[in-house]
């Protein structure tokens, strides 16, 4: 599946860092002591630990499919096919909704909640907590990355190298993008959606919501002008912000900011420690996990991490009703966040 490719490929990245730093020449004598840069401030306090998510497989690189608003934080455990949902008035779970096994991302759309899993995709009904479509998509690898807004919901086809559009009014697909290169992850906004292909120089396709057709492709290059492979993607009004890797090698983890006006990449931000699928962002922050530094925060204005707070466990960041929810699969807690001013 293509989220434990991008696990072992993040992992093999961290064993060629951990052997570099480790490599000494008899020859030169010993190696200097690295200096200890400052402690970064407070990323902000957990206010609630809440329980009740279920524990996950997979080790330090599993992951829940999350997403939150103001009325609801909603977390797919993969392995037990349950959608938690957690009221952020009071801190609790208010609903556990079976919708299916398989790792798969969540929306949140127009009056509904979308799931992707094992080759098919769940609509509930916020109201009423009930799974009331299953769409089946014919897939021969599982639906991974999914996106929604009032018009359509996006899903990835990672080994077709498509991303399909459905109609919530019809819960049937209607237009397919061909040609992506293992379309990792989607993200509407801006007037667009956007598709970050990991298998494709051109990295990040924008895409037409009237037309379905692809308008731009945006390279992701490394410092070196080598390719990257576009792994995570979150689209804002105002800044389209992808995480993008050069596999192998360990020495590129970037953050980057796209300009949606433009399609120009107007930051670039080192984050060689991350775990590229688990970000959020908005307006004012970007937040990403670090399993050394635990979720840190990038300021959107300065293009630079300013803070952080440590976590373990690390399996789903989300942003809504004011807090950063971050999932931990180590002991199957969601922490609600309050940022710092």
């Amino acid at each position: 599946m293509l989220r434990q490719s991008l696990r072992l490929s993040v992992l093999f990245i961290f064993l060629v860092v951990i052997a570099a730093c480790g490599t000494t020449s008899a020859g030169l004598g010993a190696v200097p002591a690295a200096t200890t840069p400052p402690a970064l401030p407070a990323a902000g306090t957990v206010s609630a630990t809440i329980s009740g998510l279920g524990k996950l497989s997979g080790g330090a690189f599993a992951d829940y499919g999350i997403a939150a608003d103001d009325s609801a934080v909603w977390v797919h455990n993969g392995d037990t096919g349950m959608l938690v949902r957690v009221d952020p008035k009071t801190n609790v779970v208010v609903a556990t909704i079976p919708v299916g096994d398989g790792a798969g991302g969540v929306a949140v759309g127009d009056r509904a909640i979308w799931v992707a899993h094992t080759g098919r995709i769940a609509r509930i009904d916020p109201q009423t907590n009930q799974v009331v479509a299953t769409i089946a998509l014919g897939w021969q690898d599982d639906a991974d990355a999914i996106a929604a807004n009032a018009a359509a919901v996006w899903v990835t086809d990672y080994a077709d190298n498509q991303v399909a559009r459905i109609d919530p009014h019809t819960n049937k697909v209607v237009a397919t993008i061909p040609n992506q290169g293992g379309p990792s992850d989607v993200s509407v906004g801006a007037g667009a959606a956007w598709a970050c292909n990991r298998n494709d120089p051109n990295g990040l396709s924008r895409v037409n919501l009237q037309s379905n057709q692809v308008d731009a492709q945006i390279a992701m290059l490394a410092a070196n002008g080598q390719g990257l492979a576009c792994t995570a993607v979150v689209a804002l009004s105002q800044t389209i912000w992808t995480v993008d890797l050069t596999l192998g090698d360990g020495s590129s983890v970037v953050l980057k900011g796209i300009d949606p006006t433009t399609n120009k990449v107007t930051a670039t931000i080192p984050v060689p420690d991350t775990v590229p699928f688990h970000f959020a962002a908005d307006d004012h922050s970007v937040w990403i996990w670090d399993p050394d530094n635990g979720l840190e925060r990038v300021d959107a204005q300065k293009n630079q991490i300013v803070a952080a707070l440590p976590m373990k466990g690390g399996a789903g960041v989300a942003l809504g009703a004011g807090s950063v929810w971050f999932a931990n699969a180590s002991d199957g807690t969601l922490l609600r966040i309050t940022p710092a001013t």
